[in-house]
């Protein structure tokens, strides 16, 4: 190394001769250390060069396109190889992808793109049973998916067209105010007066609160059909010819239920009333109570009686064939047709009635009559003689 010498004259810049030789040994590297070319601080200018020279040497020889190794590509499956240079496995991959080779194959168009398999999206795939579907079956699909959203969003748009509307003409009828009616009848104790006027959800709270109240009083709809299908079944009078109209034999509801409750309890009183005069009569006017004998219901009531229910109200009319043959009937109780004790022709209750004999009060007309037995149950098939039809039976 030349080192310049300021008392030298240099008129010449490629003159040395005025110059000082100095080696390059003897000049150290005053630099931070350099890693990246094997460099420290206190070498020499000759290592530092050395280092430098070797570095762009390798460098240069990288940078060469020729020193690129192309048996990293895999030609086996592209036609036309094998490349031996990068210049020919470059210009090989271009004629695959869109040339022609020299065997003829290697086109890529259109029709192979559409070929390609494309995964389908896990949010579309409740809508077909495919996971993977060609690149052409995937575009339809969706441009199908794209058609039906449009429809959809044409129709919702028609649908908040329509209801705009309804709005603008309901805002345009002014505020809604809760329609009112004038109560019938006092509810919910007192919170409701009839013949006053309120509004239609006071009046609803007012009956829920009374039925609510009427239901804890009264059952639920299961205790009132029990009570109904309580009813004891065949139910004749005990005194009555027959039951009222309002009677009903099969009751369905509760009111049939109650009204039949109050025909057999105006049956039981008016029995139960001529019980206490049958047995004032009896006392007045029969034999004394301590001979055990009654006549049957009182001292005025006879019979007659006949094999059939027909024959016996056609014997007790007023009208049969011997209305003054009518006679009466006598048993332990004086109970009418009493199913517990014997009837007897006589006082002294000597003679008994004729088993499965018809015995019909006298006179005829709407009557009762009964079907005796010597054995327990003593009668049975208590009904009545029919008013309208002679000889005949309800």
């Amino acid at each position: 190394m030349i080192a310049s010498n300021s008392s030298a004259s240099n008129n010449n810049t490629n003159d040395m001769s005025g110059c000082e030789a100095i080696s390059s040994n003897c000049v150290v590297w005053q630099g931070p250390d350099l890693t990246c070319v094997d460099v420290c601080h206190g070498d020499t200018i000759s290592n530092v060069i050395a280092a430098l020279c070797e570095q762009l040497v390798v460098c240069c020889e990288e940078a060469s396109i020729n020193a690129f190794d192309i048996d990293v590509i895999n030609q086996t499956t592209l036609d036309g190889g094998p490349a031996t240079t990068l210049e020919e496995l470059i210009q090989l991959i271009i004629n695959n992808i869109g040339g022609s080779t020299s065997t003829g194959h290697g086109d890529f168009d259109c029709s192979d793109v559409m070929k390609c398999p494309i995964t389908v999206a896990e949010c579309l795939r409740e809508q077909t049973t495919q996971e993977v579907m060609s690149l052409h079956d995937y575009i339809n699909f969706l441009a199908v998916l794209i058609c039906d959203i449009q429809d959809q969003i044409a129709l919702l748009q028609a649908q908040i067209t329509g209801n705009e509307q309804r709005i603008t003409a309901l805002e345009a009828q002014g505020e809604y105010t809760t329609p009112t009616r004038v109560a019938a009848g006092n509810l919910a104790g007192g919170a409701v007066t009839a013949g006053q006027t309120y509004p239609i959800d006071t009046l609803l709270d007012a009956l829920d609160t009374d039925y609510v109240t009427f239901r804890s009083a009264t059952g639920e709809v299961g205790t009132w059909n029990t009570a109904v299908s309580a009813q004891p079944a065949n139910l004749q009078p005990l005194i009555k010819a027959s039951w009222p109209a309002s009677y009903d034999a099969n009751p369905t509801v509760a009111g049939q239920s109650l009204a039949n409750a109050w025909a057999v309890a105006d049956d039981l009183r008016e029995y139960s009333q001529s019980l206490e005069a049958r047995i004032a009569v009896i006392e007045n006017n029969c034999c004394s109570s301590s001979s055990g004998s009654y006549r049957m219901l009182d001292a005025s009531t006879l019979y007659m009686n006949g094999a059939t229910c027909s024959a016996a109200c056609t014997a007790a009319a007023p009208e049969g064939d011997d209305p003054a043959a009518c006679y009466a009937i006598w048993n332990s109780s004086g109970i009418l047709f009493d199913t517990n004790v014997k009837a007897y022709l006589e006082s002294t209750m000597t003679t008994e009635l004729t088993n499965d004999q018809w015995y019909a009060i006298c006179p005829g007309g709407n009557t009762i009559v009964a079907k005796y037995s010597t054995t327990y149950p003593h009668w049975t098939s208590n009904t009545t003689c029919d008013a309208g039809e002679e000889g005949g039976c309800a």
